[in-house]
């Protein structure tokens, strides 16, 4: 998780929160928001996770969606990352599943 969380500040993500959802949730632990102001921000916060991951290898890393849809998804079983565009973000307000059932924590 921390991986995670560092990579993300590492490339200015915007909005950075972590949702402990282990009371609440029999799929996933644990929930990863931030944003990018473009695609290339996006890329960048996207790119910098996955490197570090590898780095201390974490493999079969599966992303789904792109820089430029505006959404891209890493799944890894226990921890779910959401990359978005602020404008996406706020439209689909995935923080809202969560906020008030699990632990929130900003960075």
């Amino acid at each position: 998780m921390d991986i995670i969380v560092n990579s993300a500040e590492a490339k200015k993500a915007l909005g950075l929160k972590s949702f402990d959802v282990r009371k609440t949730s029999k799929l996933v632990d644990f929930v990863v928001i931030c944003s990018g102001d473009s695609t290339p921000h996006l890329a960048a916060i996207e790119k910098e996770i996955d490197k570090n991951l590898k780095n201390v290898s974490i493999k079969g890393l599966r992303w789904e969606g792109t820089a430029v849809s505006g959404w891209v998804l890493l799944d890894l079983g226990n921890i779910i990352v959401h990359v978005m565009r602020s404008v996406e973000r706020e439209y689909y307000q995935l923080e809202e599943l969560w906020e008030d059932k699990a632990i929130v924590y900003h960075y």
